[in-house]
């Protein structure tokens, strides 16, 4: 037996590899691309999840949230405007890492002007899915936190926006 006759010099023409057809290449590249979609609802799935297993919306809703913002600086931001949302995904995630939410820091995280974020958060308060928080020991400042109602809506959204990636 020769050691060469498997070598690629040395193997017959009708032994090589043939061009994909066009249906082929496009059947390939559909495999490939549910591959590539499986892969990143893994990742989703692992970016959001605790140590213990549990689902960390937070994180969840922060990857959301910051993929809104680069958004942004590819597209003219004044094509996307979505306010309410924005305030939404931000106050759900300071409030589940117990963090104060000034009402100022909020205005910003809407990306649009103070005024328009303003109206929203009224909006977002009288829905009950925000509350506002005095300060116990300055009268002047108060601090923004989603409410009970809030807080189970956002993860229930979270939950099947997980779940059907």
């Amino acid at each position: 037996m020769n050691r060469f006759q498997d070598h690629p010099v040395f193997v017959s023409e009708d032994a090589l590899p043939q061009p994909l057809s066009s249906a082929e290449l496009r059947d390939l590249r559909k495999l490939l691309d549910r591959e590539k979609q499986r892969q990143s609802i893994a990742n989703i799935g692992e970016l959001s999840g605790r140590a213990d297993g549990k689902v960390n919306y937070a994180n969840l809703a922060e990857r959301i949230y910051r993929a809104r913002r680069d958004r942004e600086r590819v597209f003219d931001d004044s094509i996307f405007a979505d306010p309410a949302w924005d305030l939404l995904l931000d106050l759900f995630i300071r409030s589940e890492r117990n963090e104060q939410v000034s009402i100022s820091s909020a205005c910003h995280a809407s990306s649009v002007p103070e005024a328009t974020a303003l109206r929203y958060l009224k909006v977002l308060t009288e829905k009950k899915y925000v509350e506002r928080i005095s300060h116990p020991n300055d009268r002047r400042s108060t601090t923004l936190r989603m409410t009970p109602l809030g807080t189970n809506l956002m993860t229930e959204w979270l939950e099947h926006f997980r779940a059907n990636r």
